[in-house]
């Protein structure tokens, strides 16, 4: 299990991945350059030779083949000269009409350029064997066979040895050390994480998070870095031989190293990529901000993109344009007379033909980069922009939608969304601090509440403490506050449970109100429950005992009131005002005179059913006059033995 865990902590399948990347590239690219820089033509000559001396043999078994195989030591060729370049000198490479090939003398290559051949090609009755070294020493070619007619071809890149030889720093840049160089690089990148993964320390969340978010365009940098190492060493290689590098060699190098950088581009996007989302970014994230929005340098949608096209399309439609022209480039070289045209039309027609085809879907391949930034990159860099807004407080930040495919579909659920975000926040400044925000966004959907403002019935709640200001007097700022909180915390309950409206505190003062338009078309009951239930939380808060206990008076009126959003366009208070919110303040002043926590109005009174309230007995206390008014007002208070919630 310890081993187990370590493993993941060192991210030894991260090594892996980078590892097996170069070597899935470049062990085909391996076999694509040898095929690409062998002269076929020379070979096939220097086998019909040897077939013509194998003649009733090859004709008894009928077996042919041509192969390679590729080792250790196998390296890249150039192409041969074709074998009338300068042609065989035939008394120094075959011996009279009987076909045997010369023995052990190492034959000098031709004035064009031609095979240099050494080693004795008969070993014994049945087999032969030599080596060939072309292109002026760049490579070694071994052709051997057997009497039965089968032929085997292996090549050796002889140029990247002499390379060394003469630049021994090379030595330095070989496959094996690049691959170990950039392990080591690697290592140094993660020496952070490791540090986190062994000590559970992190002094520096930030770049940690840069680390982890760069990590796949970091991998890729390194891949990238070894095709351009592999590059660069097979120039040198070739230039240390040649002391000059032929287009036919910067050509092949180039299109292997698009080749190189496309293959291991997509298989470090895929199987890399994965795994650093699932075994370092994911154990990583989930202990720091899962659901943040990450820092650092990333490979963005663009350049994924492009990777794709380039390594699917670009890079084989380089192939596709290259090999045609590069193995008939001889043929091409001499199209100087409409006879040689003629004579080359079957091999021509169809070389032009794939030419034609490669540059053309070559630049379909880049319009279509082009055409995937204007209709997904452009659009989602602008729902960013806009959701960087809304992160802000701007909701009206909407985009246009014109199509029903996938973008059209995020770009109308984003809209959607702010719709939602602004009636929310809506909802939470207009009611947000007196009612649920559940009934509220009811309310609000139902188009029950003309925020503009409307005539409602309802009944309002006032409700005091007694003898607050002495109290306050000797408590201190802070325990004055939890002393308001606590208690507002008793006592609002019961009027959101009978579905009221806190419409605002005043000190340590409740205002509420019952209404048809929040639910409640017994308004007036509901009020009266409330007051019940209201003066049974207070005997709670006082029995908790933390402050001095308290009294506090409930005053009930009802009748027709305004309410909606009052106040300037920077601070809107959805309210209610009126001469019966008035009263309802003015009854419950009266508490104190008539010695009752609960007064009413006769209004109120009239329209309950009593039959709800058992156990209550609702008494007349007498008509006041109330300021500011001549008509005097009934009041009625509530007689009670016991009251359970």
């Amino acid at each position: 299990m310890k081993i187990a865990e370590t493993y993941k902590k060192l991210y030894i399948g991260l090594y892996l991945c980078l590892i097996l990347s170069i070597a899935a590239a470049d062990r085909p690219l391996e076999l694509f350059e040898s095929y690409s820089l062998i002269d076929v033509g020379s070979i096939k000559a220097i086998i019909a030779r040897i077939s013509e001396t194998k003649k009733e043999e090859l004709k008894t078994s009928g077996a042919k083949t041509f192969g390679m195989r590729i080792g250790e030591n196998v390296r890249y060729e150039l192409p041969l000269p074709e074998v009338g370049a300068g042609g065989y000198d035939r008394k120094e490479t075959l011996a009279g009409d009987t076909g045997e090939i010369a023995g052990n003398d190492k034959v000098k290559s031709s004035p064009g350029g031609g095979p240099v051949m050494k080693g004795n090609p008969l070993l014994d009755q049945n087999n032969y064997a030599f080596e060939m070294s072309t292109s002026q020493g760049l490579v070694n070619v071994l052709i051997s066979g057997r009497s039965g007619g089968s032929f085997s071809v292996s090549f050796e890149r002889s140029f990247e040895k002499k390379g060394v030889d003469k630049y021994p720093f090379l030595y330095f840049f070989n496959k094996h050390f690049t691959v170990f160089a950039l392990c080591v690089i690697l290592i140094l990148r993660l020496l952070p994480l490791y540090s986190f993964n062994f000590s559970g320390n992190a002094p520096d969340i930030n770049r940690l998070e840069n680390i982890v978010s760069g990590l796949p365009l970091f991998m890729l940098s390194l891949v990238w870095a070894a095709g351009l190492v592999r590059f660069a060493v097979n120039l040198a290689g070739c230039y240390a031989v040649l002391e000059s590098i032929p287009m036919a060699a910067l050509a092949l190098f180039a299109v292997s190293l698009i080749m190189f950088i496309a293959l291991t581009s997509l298989l470090t996007m895929g199987f890399t990529h994965e795994y650093i989302k699932k075994y370092i970014a994911a154990p990583f994230f989930e202990k720091y901000n899962p659901y943040g929005i990450r820092q650092g340098t990333s490979i963005s949608l663009s350049i994924r993109f492009f990777i794709i096209v380039f390594s699917v399309g670009m890079a084989p439609t380089a192939i596709g344009l290259y090999l045609p022209l590069s193995f008939n480039a001889g043929i091409l070289n001499g199209l100087s007379s409409i006879t040689t045209v003629l004579d080359n039309f079957e091999i021509l027609i169809p070389i032009l033909i794939a030419s034609f085809f490669a540059m053309y879907f070559f630049a379909m391949q880049i319009a279509s980069m082009f055409s995937f930034r204007k209709n997904i990159i452009v659009p989602v860099n602008k729902l960013i922009e806009r959701m960087k807004l809304v992160a802000k407080g701007d909701f009206k930040c909407k985009t246009s939608v014109l199509c029903v495919d996938e973008i059209g579909q995020l770009k109308g659920h984003f809209n959607s969304m702010l719709d939602g975000l602004a009636e929310r926040e809506k909802i939470k400044d207009t009611f947000g601090r007196f009612m649920s925000i559940e009934i509220a966004e009811k309310l609000l959907k139902e188009k029950k509440v003309n925020l503009m403002g409307e005539e409602i019935e309802a009944t309002i709640l006032f409700s005091d403490i007694r003898d607050f200001t002495p109290l306050s007097e000797k408590l201190s700022a802070a325990e004055l506050v939890d002393f308001l909180n606590l208690y507002f915390s008793h006592v609002v309950k019961p009027i959101h449970a009978n579905g009221g409206v806190v419409n605002k505190f005043i000190g340590d003062a409740v205002m509420a109100v019952f209404a048809p338009i929040f639910g409640n078309a017994g308004h007036e009951e509901a009020a009266v429950r409330a007051a019940l239930q209201m003066k049974a939380a207070l005997a709670e808060f006082n029995a908790l005992e933390k402050y001095p206990a308290v009294k506090a008076g409930i005053g009930i009126h009802r009748g027709r009131l305004v309410a909606g959003n009052i106040g300037t366009e920077e601070r809107m208070e959805y309210t209610f005002i009126g001469d019966n919110v008035n009263i309802a303040s003015r009854i419950e002043t009266e508490t104190k005179n008539f010695q009752t926590d609960i007064l009413m109005s006769e209004d109120v009174v009239n329209i309950i059913n009593k039959d709800n309230f058992k156990g209550f007995d609702f008494v007349k206390l007498g008509p006041v006059v109330m300021k500011g008014k001549s008509v005097p007002l009934s009041l009625y208070g509530i007689k009670q033995e016991f009251y359970e919630q």
